[in-house]
Order: structure tokens, then sequence, then C-alpha cells
């Protein structure tokens, strides 16, 4: 299970999705309404099961990944990583499917 959590700063939005332990794990763009960030939301539950969806990024030290929309527009991107595994593990966690509590 994971946390959605919307963060609020200078009257923008933006979702962080969490871990139990709280950790960041992947962080939206920003939004101008707190609707629209629920929407986002629900974009990331559905464009995270679908491959096709990720912009894998990798270099000797760091790993991430872009999610995008299916309209080709960026929902967010991931945490670093220092291990290629890890965070493919993490994009299989994703591609089974996502519950989320939003906070």
């Amino acid at each position: 299970m994971f946390i959605a959590e919307i963060i609020t700063k200078n009257n923008h939005y933006h979702f962080e999705i969490k871990n139990n332990k709280n950790e960041t794990l992947f962080s939206s763009l920003s939004y101008l309404t707190i609707k629209q960030c629920v929407n986002g939301i629900d974009s990331f539950k559905v464009n995270a099961a679908m491959d096709k969806r990720y912009i894998r990024t990798s270099n000797k030290h760091t790993h991430y990944f872009v999610i995008k929309a299916g309209n080709g527009k960026t929902i967010g991107n991931s945490k670093l990583f220092s291990d290629k595994n890890d965070m493919e593990e993490l994009i299989k966690t994703f591609h089974n499917g996502i519950r989320i509590n939003k906070k």
C-alpha cells in the first residue's frame, strides 16, 4: 500500500507517493488547483500500471524514471536510485496495481 500526500507550496499543489516508511518514491509536477492534483493522482494510478508510460534514465551512479500520461504529458518522476535493480523493483510493484490512501 502506498500513500498519496498532497503538498501545498506557493499556492500550487503537487503529490508525493510514499511507502509505509514515509519515504517519497515519486513526486508529481505542479498543479494550479487541488482538483487538478487529485486528478493527477488518478492519472498516476492508471498510467503507472503500463510499462510503455515509463521513461527510464540511467548513468553510472543514478537511476530514475518518469511516468507520462496517455497524452504524452509528464506526470512526475521517481526518487533517485543508486541501484538500477531497486528502480526496476519499484516499477514492477507499480505495474502490479496501486492501492493508494490519500492523506
